[in-house]
């Protein structure tokens, strides 16, 4: 492996404040990986047109690739999906957040690689609140950013809303740009409303992966739920297609 990915130290004072992070808690990390393991990290990212993506998602409310089979992944990507499920790092996110008993999703379930084209889009959402083949609670998401000389008027900021307001279909709480190699960790709950604030101008790329705690709740949601944006909210269209996406994946073979 690369010898050095990750900088735990640096990152211990930004985590310090999740909790009290405001729509709802999170932290935000600049230069996650190290800058030259970011690099090599950046020239394995699948091209948009390769046939290594092997999820598919082209409507109205979520339009994307992704890409979660670990044998796909070229040797860094591989590597940094091991670091990020490695007890070294979750033992890490579970003493520095106080969550006892992460575990890391193995199977990225939802998570591995995304690829938003121009024009992609993903509707503010809550997450699946437990895995649907574990029965684990999902309780912290991490994604990472690597997308090269982003600018804010690109569009595609990562939008997060306070419940009251997405269920209002008010402007986001909190915009975050998509910058190269920054990393947003948030809790998952349902309270969590979060996704693409706006269409962006450009191919946007990040890394994702969850991780779980053991739960007995009765109360289980096993696919997110979606709201409409402000400009769809009066469309009976986008209501019919939101109902069946709380239980089954509105996927596509498009590429």
């Amino acid at each position: 492996m690369v010898k050095s990915m990750i900088d735990l130290d640096k990152h211990r004072s930004a985590l310090s404040e999740f909790w009290q992070a405001d729509p709802f808690p999170h932290a935000q990390i600049d230069n996650f990986w190290s800058e030259d393991f970011c690099a090599e990290l950046l020239t394995q990212i699948p091209t948009p047109e390769s046939d290594l993506w092997n999820g598919y998602y082209h409507n109205a409310i979520e339009y994307k690739k992704t890409l979660n089979i670990w044998d796909k992944f070229d040797t860094v990507i591989y590597q940094a999906f091991t670091e990020l499920c490695s007890r070294r790092f979750t033992d890490y996110l579970s003493s520095e957040l106080g969550i006892p008993g992460l575990e890391p999703d193995y199977g990225l379930h939802g998570g591995g690689l995304h690829y938003y084209p121009p024009g992609g889009k993903l509707n503010p959402h809550i997450d699946y609140s437990h895995h649907p083949k574990l029965g684990n609670r999902r309780k912290v998401n991490i994604l990472i950013y690597l997308n090269q000389d982003w600018q804010t008027d690109h569009g595609g900021q990562l939008g997060m809303w306070a419940k009251s307001q997405a269920e209002s279909y008010q402007r986001p709480d909190k915009l975050i740009d998509p910058v190269y190699n920054s990393c947003v960790i948030f809790e998952n709950s349902t309270h969590s409303y979060h996704g693409l604030a706006s269409e962006s101008t450009q191919g946007r790329y990040s890394m994702a992966l969850y991780y779980l705690i053991a739960d007995d709740s009765e109360q289980k949601n096993t696919k997110a739920n979606f709201l409409p944006t402000s400009d769809q909210k009066d469309d009976v269209h986008i209501h019919d297609l939101i109902k069946p996406r709380k239980t089954e994946r509105i996927t596509t073979r498009e590429k």
